[in-house]
């Protein structure tokens, strides 16, 4: 499989130098839909983030490192009863689920899978919280919601899917969405993959080296300081920045290793070619991650207008500034 990356860029470090597809929204639809029961089977979670480990020989099993990662990210978000979370990617809802249980807080949750979505909603409906839960079908660059509407807004693995490039489908689009919708002061936490830096005595990567994916639709991996440099442009100003590279690295070869060790109930259940299908996905994932990292980033939406792009026309501002920044970093041992 091939992931795209987004490392053409012209010589300001702007973004690609070539132009892009305004994204690929249909193949990111029909790519979750079609794996969402097939993994939930394989992984045991309907979460289909990465997981948080404590190290290789951690032996938790996915779904408890995947709410490990989702307990990390509501601690950065600062949630509590009252709070109006906004999940942006929000796919089969089981972060907004555990975040809504544990914290209290009431979340709204978008999404382009529709098969997703539908699972969300059935979840929801079953939990004794299902009335802060509500799902929306939207894309993150296009969001149906007035301006000022939340307090927080989280996007998990959301990022890699939209590509760097100006115009209304990219990342800088996202997030300026993401800016609109959110309360002056309010918190945004990004939780992605990231590009490494390449070693200097390495040597361009042939098709058969490169972490290859045409299965993975519209797969576009940022630099740490590209993604900083984009939520700047939005008018988001840094709070915290965690590299949990490898934290999170196990993730896909524990999935590889799920998928092996159930090979024959996924083989009944979904057929040969799904199963070869996803067994190769996930090697490829795996061989992928040699060369990708994980960054969990922390911003705030600056209080002065004037650092917020294009929302001159925002009718009124908030006198608080931005809330306090996360109370320290992951403990070596990771979240509970």
């Amino acid at each position: 499989m091939a992931v795209l990356r987004d490392d053409e860029q012209d010589e300001r470090g702007a973004g690609p130098a070539r132009a892009e597809p305004s994204g690929d929204k249909h193949a990111v639809e029909d790519f979750y839909d079609l794996v969402t029961d097939f993994c939930a089977s394989a992984s045991g979670t309907d979460a289909l983030h990465k997981g948080y480990f404590d190290g290789p020989a951690d032996p938790a099993p996915l779904a408890r490192a995947a709410d490990r990662l989702t307990r990390l990210v509501g601690e950065r978000l600062r949630l509590g009863p009252g709070t109006e979370l906004l999940d942006i990617g929000c796919g089969t809802g089981q972060p907004a689920r555990l975040l809504a249980e544990e914290t209290g807080c009431a979340v709204t949750g978008t999404d382009i899978a529709v098969r997703q979505l539908a699972t969300a909603r059935r979840r929801a409906a079953t939990t004794r919280h299902g009335d802060r839960l509500v799902f929306h079908h939207a894309e993150a660059t296009a969001l149906p919601f007035p301006a000022d509407s939340f307090d927080r807004a989280v996007m998990m693995e959301v990022l890699t899917h939209l590509p760097d490039t100006p115009g209304p489908r990219g990342k800088g689009a996202a997030l300026a969405q993401a800016a609109r919708c959110l309360r002056v002061g309010g918190l945004l936490v990004l939780a992605d993959l990231t590009r490494l830096p390449a070693p200097p005595e390495s040597r361009p990567a042939s098709a058969e080296s490169r972490p290859a994916s045409a299965e993975v639709p519209s797969m576009h991996v940022s630099t740490p300081e590209r993604l900083l440099a984009l939520l700047d442009a939005a008018g988001f100003d840094p709070v915290g920045v965690e590299d949990l590279s490898e934290r999170v690295r196990p993730s896909s070869l524990r999935t590889r290793r799920a998928v092996v060790e159930r090979r024959r109930p996924l083989t009944s259940a979904y057929g040969v070619a799904a199963v070869a299908s996803m067994t190769a996905l996930v090697e490829g994932l795996a061989r992928a991650e040699r060369e990708l990292g994980y960054v969990v980033i922390t911003a705030a939406v600056r209080a002065t207008s004037g650092g917020r792009p294009g929302y001159a026309e925002r009718k009124h501002a908030s006198s608080a500034g931005p809330a306090p920044p996360p109370s320290g970093t992951p403990s070596p041992a990771g979240p509970a």
